[in-house]
């Protein structure tokens, strides 16, 4: 993680964790689970998959991933930890969810190297 400094130093052992089992290992808008293995589909759902169905993925040109689930901050700050601002959410719905908060950040930061 590249961005480790902006946390504290209990983030990995205790806030980090109490989310995730709080949420059941699941991602709180798709659902998809920790470690789930599979492919989006053509309309961006996750699909899991078993052994059979990850051939089947490759073979007919899906890319098969391996989920990582990660806590969000809701309100993009990374130094409100109150458990009621974080969210366990997939990579994809964590990019969503912060998608308009990083659209205004590059924005503001080509306007400060025009200036």
């Amino acid at each position: 993680m590249r961005n480790r400094h902006k946390y504290p130093a209990n983030w990995f052992d205790e806030l980090r964790p109490a989310v995730l089992k709080r949420d059941k290992f699941q991602c709180q808008h798709c659902g998809t689970t920790q470690r789930a293995v599979g492919y989006y589909d053509d309309r961006g759902l996750f699909i899991e998959c078993d052994d059979f169905m990850q051939a089947w993925a490759k073979k007919n040109g899906f890319k098969v991933r391996r989920i990582w689930l990660q806590v969000a901050h809701l309100d993009q700050d990374t130094t409100n930890n109150d458990l009621s601002n974080l969210r366990t959410l997939c990579p994809r719905c964590h990019l969503r969810h912060d998608n308009a908060h990083n659209v205004t950040k590059r924005k503001q930061s080509i306007k400060s190297r025009k200036i």
